[in-house]
């Protein structure tokens, strides 16, 4: 069995399909959250580099051009 990659405890461990980690049943629900989280954290960066494109187009459109 290969190890959990937070405590290091081989018992009853699931693999992330994610990442590909090994984590071990005591810290599921605290893993879980904690890539909920991080996935929350890429989609807050990815809208606001959407956002900041949207606003540089925009104002590519209102600016006269010669």
């Amino acid at each position: 069995k290969e190890a959990c990659a937070k405590c290091k405890d081989a018992e009853e461990n699931w693999i992330c399909l994610k990442c590909h980690k090994v984590f071990c049943s005591r810290f599921i629900r605290l893993i879980k959250v904690e890539m909920k989280m991080i996935k929350l954290i890429e989609i807050e960066i990815e809208a606001r580099e959407i956002e900041i494109e949207a606003r540089e187009i925009s104002e590519s459109f209102n600016t006269p051009h010669h």
